[in-house]
């Protein structure tokens, strides 16, 4: 036979508690992989409609014979398309780091871009320096260098070596900071929300 209401223990639930971790490198990058595909098909979308606007920026000469001289680019849409390509990537993670404190990616994971020194969300001069920083612009500077014997192969090679240096450093860091990180003063943060706790109320 139960006892009467009055006499059972009731219980409470304590609140739930987020605590912050510094993020590992593979949520990190699972989380970059992310935005790198949200913002290639925003670019893609731009450039379509660039295209639509003002043309393709290669076109082909019927006259002449072969594929290479046919060939007729226009290098003022080239450089728009690097201009509009570059300004959708400031503004998507300039702006996201900012307003949301992460990027769309980032929230997925429950990640979150913080200042290392208050914890609060960047200022705008150290989202756009750990923008540039992240995601510098290889493909604006090897073709502002075409004219350059070799630039262009150079900017193209050190990509690869720029990345692997940041992934390292994030690594080796105890508190997950890499290269770009350290110099915007950022820091990567992960979210892990505790289950409440169901406590006994021994009240009668």
């Amino acid at each position: 036979m139960l006892p009467p209401l009055e006499s059972r223990p009731t219980q409470t639930k304590t609140p739930r508690q987020t605590e912050y971790f510094f993020a590992d490198v593979f949520s990190r990058s699972v989380a970059c992989i992310i935005d790198v595909v949200i913002l290639v098909v925003a670019i893609l979308v731009a450039a379509s409609v660039i295209n639509a606007i003002f043309g393709p920026t290669v076109r082909f000469d019927p006259i002449v014979a072969t594929a290479e001289g046919s060939a007729i680019i226009d290098h003022s849409l080239i450089a728009l398309n690097g201009f509009v390509a570059t300004l959708l990537s400031g503004g998507y993670f300039v702006m996201s780091w900012m307003i949301l404190g992460a990027s769309p990616g980032q929230l997925l994971l429950a990640l979150q871009v913080r200042n290392a020194a208050d914890g609060g969300t960047l200022r705008l001069s150290r989202a756009i320096l750990r923008w540039v920083l992240l995601f510098p612009p290889f493909s604006t500077a090897a073709f502002l260098t075409t004219t350059v014997p070799g630039a262009s192969e150079l900017i193209w090679a050190s990509a690869p070596i720029w990345y692997l240096m940041l992934l390292a450093t994030m690594a080796l860091s105890p508190t997950k900071q890499g290269l770009h990180d350290r110099f915007a003063d950022s820091v990567v943060l992960r979210q892990s929300a505790h289950q409440p706790k169901v406590v006994p109320d021994e009240r009668p």
